[in-house]
């Protein structure tokens, strides 16, 4: 099923951008002596959220619609869903390479969009909030959501690090 190009996909990959630049923004926020701290009662860190929040899209915006992802497979070993930094080895990007993507990412992605609109997924995808999701479009649209929900996580974090 191919979807036309449009300002629709523009308007909705902005939304998506302005809750990135607000994790970002929140990430900044956090001092560099706590952002590898987990939080009493959570699993993950700051660092952890930020490459997750750059893997998740690499892996919903190309990766799931047959296209090869900008990210290295180590990535997805340190930071896709159900990871933990008790899980990481030398491999994993240390925050600085972590942090960077964040910005890459959302530059690769604006310019891979006409190239990415009209494609289905590979195979279908159940994600959080047991929703499906099969095209590129729909992967755009839950984006959003999921970086709101890090956003709010974040958030938390920042004020559980006891950082401004």
């Amino acid at each position: 099923m191919a979807h036309s190009y449009s300002q629709t996909i523009e308007s909705m990959y902005d939304r998506f951008a302005r809750f990135r630049t607000a994790c970002m923004v929140s990430i900044d926020a956090i001092p560099e002596d706590v952002r590898e701290t987990i939080p009493r009662g959570l699993r993950n860190n700051i660092h952890w959220q930020a490459g997750h929040l750059a893997t998740v899209q690499a892996s919903l915006l190309y990766l799931r619609c047959g296209v090869e992802p900008p990210l290295e497979k180590r990535w997805f070993d340190s930071f896709a869903k159900g990871t933990s930094p008790a899980g990481w080895n030398d491999f994993t990007p240390d925050f600085a390479e972590t942090r960077s993507h964040l910005d890459l990412m959302l530059d690769r992605s604006r310019a891979d969009l006409p190239a990415l609109h009209g494609r289905d997924y590979v195979e279908p995808i159940t994600v959080t909030g047991n929703e499906t999701l099969r095209t590129f479009v729909e992967a755009l649209s839950f984006l959003t959501i999921h970086e709101a929900l890090h956003l709010g996580t974040i958030n938390t974090m920042r004020r559980l690090l006891g950082a401004p």
